[in-house]
């Protein structure tokens, strides 16, 4: 039978595609479908790339961006939105120049790598301070990345508040902090809003090194949860919990840093 618009929603996703299939997109599209919604994608560079690393980019025009973008809004009306590795200034011009339309948004501010190594310019990082950012429903940065943003050290959870703070002084409504390279056995993410709420959602750390795609697949499956009208606090944590079960069946594929295996949400409810 069918699906219709009651028993199904629809989630945007602004990001790159990986030809390794574990990051990027590919793992949106996969945690979409996870959590029964339908994914779209804005797609703003393909990469060259498997489990040892990245070998090539080549990035997407503004004005294709905005014109993907705008297909998607104009026809298919999504819930919630996301953004991922967008790759420069293209592709965050597109997002400012239709941020009225777009849905509640989850930014994932992918700007290091796996090293912790900047991965943008200047003015790229500049445009997501002040266009991302201050659009934010939700800000997902790991500890790396929240102190490329903030430009302070984050080495501890008392560093993690701090950062939180300076990224809710930016404008972002609420921040979620990911302790997971904090180098310990335990992975404290601290969630933040600007009603002045705080939460440790604190597990201990899954024992795998096929991590790929963490990143993404918490930002999509809070966005996933969004769509279908979870409030935000409760959205983090069934998130949460969704990637710790995607790191308990991490795929141990590649000669480099594996993908994390995507399970349907519906078993942990």
């Amino acid at each position: 039978m069918p699906f219709h618009r009651a028993q199904i929603r629809c989630v945007l996703t602004i990001a790159g595609s990986d030809s390794g299939g574990g990051a990027g997109l590919q793992a949106d599209l996969k945690t979409f479908l996870s959590h029964n919604v339908h994914g779209t994608v804005a797609v703003t560079c393909v990469t060259a790339q498997n489990t040892l690393g990245v070998s090539g980019i080549e990035r997407i025009s503004s004005h294709l961006v905005q014109a993907q973008i705008e297909a998607v809004l104009d026809d298919l009306a999504p819930e919630a939105a996301k953004t991922g590795f967008l790759a420069g200034l293209a592709a965050i011009e597109a997002v400012e120049a239709l941020a009225d339309r777009l849905p509640p948004l989850v930014v994932d501010p992918v700007c290091v790598d796996k090293y912790g190594r900047k991965i943008v310019d200047d003015p790229t990082l500049e445009a997501i301070r002040r266009v991302l950012i201050p659009r934010a429903t939700v800000v997902t940065p790991n500890v790396a990345e929240a102190a490329v943003l903030t430009g302070r050290s984050v080495e501890s959870p008392a560093d993690m508040e701090n950062a939180a703070e300076a990224l809710l002084y930016a404008g972002a409504r609420a921040v979620l902090i990911k302790g997971g390279r904090l180098g310990t056995d335990r992975s404290p993410d601290l969630f933040a809003c600007s009603d002045g709420s705080r939460e440790w959602l604190d597990i201990a750390r899954v024992a795998t090194t096929a991590v790929l795609g963490t990143g993404d697949t918490l930002a999509a499956a809070i966005a996933s949860r969004l769509a279908w009208g979870v409030a935000l606090p409760d959205a983090v944590r069934l998130a949460k919990a969704y990637v710790t079960s995607c790191l308990e069946m991490a795929l141990e594929i590649g000669q480099g840093q594996g993908p994390i295996g995507h399970v349907p949400a519906a078993s942990l409810d």
